[in-house]
């Protein structure tokens, strides 16, 4: 009788293949978003994706009293419809605010505004369902700008190869995306372009 019969083994889960937009694919897709009236609600969600690299999960859960002017607080991502009470890692997450991320914030926030609001919401004023949104809203932009599909998820992708191609630092990309430096440059680094060197 073999002992380990009975034994379930989890299988792992794979990470998303990554595969970054490009710094123009990243400013055409954000410009369609902007102009096509089918799509333009979600034109600030799109835009908050690439410029802070952050799951979608985080970006769905975010709420007005999670910002501030200096910095963001991802703290409580909604993952199926469900609030979590922790980030994938687990901890609370500090982002800081660029002038870019700060205009972005003051063009989409309401006046009255209430510290438990979502900051990106559906059409309707729901939480935004990843699925639906991918389905509906991501697929169509790409298909119509002729960009190779890659899910939104590639965003986070696209912030941290950006990031690191302009030499920011690799503890600081990795902190700011919620992930470790031997993780940021196993999956991210081989992204940048470079020549070798005259030794």
């Amino acid at each position: 009788m073999n002992p380990f019969e009975a034994l379930q083994i989890k299988p792992q889960k794979k990470r998303p293949k990554v595969d970054p937009f490009s710094e123009s694919e990243r400013d055409r897709i954000i410009a369609e978003f902007e102009r096509d009236p089918n799509h333009r609600h979600y034109a600030g969600f799109v835009k908050f994706l690439f410029l802070t690299g952050c799951r979608t999960s985080e970006a769905v859960g975010l709420r007005w009293g999670d910002c501030d002017r200096e910095f963001i607080k991802f703290c409580s991502p909604v993952v199926e419809g469900i609030r979590l009470n922790s980030t994938k890692t687990g901890e609370v997450r500090w982002f800081p605010i660029n002038s870019q991320l700060r205009e972005l914030l003051e063009s989409i926030k309401p006046v009255e505004t209430e510290c438990d609001l979502p900051v990106f919401s559906s059409k309707s004023g729901d939480l935004i369902l990843p699925n639906n949104f991918l389905r509906r809203h991501w697929k169509p932009v790409l298909e119509n700008l002729k960009v190779p599909y890659r899910p939104q998820y590639n965003t986070r992708h696209s912030f941290a190869t950006l990031c690191l191609s302009k030499g920011e630092n690799p503890a600081k990309v990795a902190q700011w995306i919620g992930d470790s430096v031997p993780t940021l440059m196993r999956y991210y680094a081989g992204f940048i372009e470079g020549t070798v060197p005259t030794l």
